[in-house]
């Protein structure tokens, strides 16, 4: 069972690509229209202060100021699951002086979960570069019963919908994830939403949900104090953050992959020498440092350049409508 796209570069073909198109951009001057950047460029998140998005943007936008000589703006757009953000990036001046830095929930799950959306996830962006993934920790509050999926999976068959786990809202990528969680292991596990991540996981430590999928640097703290214990990761490989925490996969749940991603997007028609500008800018940087310093946040550093990490954005559109769909989710 193939859940999600894995194509990932090395370090040295990720270094040839970024030589490749700065080579491109160098000897074809005449594809932009000015001199780009001329002017101060802004990287909208579609979500509040302090998360993983954000945090990932701000390392980001020091390191892209000092390679483009301009200053780059980290600007907040939060509200309705990510879609206000992106929104404004879709309706934005198509010059490369508003790029989105996105999550899969506004790209992949919100056009199956919101009525009237704004935009269209595949055809009103242009798909720059994917940053990183970012796989979630599936915890349970110490109280429970379990140590590990076998027996967390045999526990939630003895007792059909007794046991639930939180999001921050329905619709959410934890959502999603746990819904594929169910569905994969044959549980039924009851959801129970919340408006926020915060007020979910104060319930979680505190002992009125059970379980929940998040990441690693929302939990980690949480496992470390004692009040929730780590189940397994959503990844094929250990995560470096977590390297005692076993995956899914090794636990016997073959494949399962589930989790968000941050990726760089700007407004549909963006100049393709733009786009090549800031794929190679980015993979550069992914070579000289960056790479570790998400890795100890708990993500793990990609590199996908634009066709492919446009394919992953259509798998995943695919992947949780279906999700979706077996659920019996509907748009609200």
């Amino acid at each position: 069972m193939n859940l999600t796209a894995r194509a990932f570069l090395s370090p040295r073909s990720m270094a040839a690509a970024a030589l490749l198109l700065v080579a491109a951009i160098t000897c074809c001057p005449t594809a932009f229209a000015e001199e780009w950047p001329a002017r101060p460029v802004r990287i909208i998140v579609p979500y509040v202060p302090g998360g993983t998005i954000d945090i990932t943007a701000r390392l980001m936008a020091t390191k892209l100021s000092q390679a483009w000589g301009q200053p780059v703006v980290v600007e907040n757009r939060a509200g309705a699951a990510g879609t206000i953000g992106a929104n404004l990036v879709a309706k934005a001046p198509p010059d490369g002086y508003t790029l989105l830095l996105a999550a899969a929930s506004e790209l992949t799950i919100a056009q199956t979960t919101i009525k009237n959306m704004p935009f269209n996830a595949l055809t009103d962006f242009t798909p720059i570069v994917l940053v990183a993934r970012s796989p979630f920790v599936l915890v349970v509050n110490a109280k429970v019963p379990a140590n590990t999926l076998q027996e967390l999976v045999a526990l939630a068959k003895r007792q059909p919908g007794k046991l639930n786990y939180g999001t921050s809202g329905a619709g959410t990528t934890t959502h999603l994830v746990a819904e594929l969680f169910n569905g994969a292991a044959g549980v039924q596990i009851t959801h129970i939403p919340y408006k926020g991540s915060g007020l979910m996981m104060n319930d979680l430590v505190g002992g009125q949900v059970d379980m929940a999928f998040d990441t690693i640097a929302t939990t980690k703290p949480h496992i470390e104090a004692g009040s929730l214990r780590a189940i397994g990761a959503t990844s094929l490989k250990r995560l470096p953050a977590a390297p005692n925490i076993p995956t899914f996969d090794e636990q016997g749940l073959k494949d399962f992959v589930g989790g968000s991603w941050v990726g760089f997007l700007g407004p549909a028609a963006l100049p393709p020498a733009v786009s090549a500008r800031v794929q190679a800018d980015v993979i550069a940087m992914l070579t000289s440092g960056l790479a570790e310093e998400l890795s100890r946040r708990g993500l793990e550093p990609a590199g996908l350049p634009a066709a492919q990490f446009a394919e992953l954005i259509r798998a995943d559109h695919t992947k949780w409508t279906s999700v979706a769909l077996r659920a019996g989710l509907k748009p609200e």
